[in-house]
């Protein structure tokens, strides 16, 4: 209850932000792992446990919205360099 109260959300809800945070930034910036690699990294034995979580949250699966986001980082980095220094710095983001 003080946890709730303090931050907003009870401890799973708050963990489960946590958890696909550093899902979504293992995505952007470690296309090499597999969805196995990604789920046991941040805290889920089961991969399709982990995916099931990932989609109820983002609304697309998390292989979707790595494609995504690596699209959206190839239109980036097609920006003339002039305009990339004065943009912020490239954070994953949630869709």
């Amino acid at each position: 209850y003080i946890f709730k109260k303090e931050t907003g959300s009870t401890i799973v809800q708050y963990l489960t932000n946590v958890r696909m945070e550093q899902a979504c930034e293992l995505l952007c910036h470690r296309p090499d792992l597999t969805m196995e690699e990604i789920a046991l990294q941040t805290g889920y034995n089961s991969t399709t446990y982990f995916h099931k979580i990932f989609r109820s949250k983002f609304g697309v699966s998390p292989r979707q919205w790595q494609q995504t986001m690596s699209e959206k980082i190839k239109l980036k980095s097609r920006t003339p360099r002039r305009l990339l220094y004065s943009s912020q710095p490239s954070r994953c983001s949630f869709i």
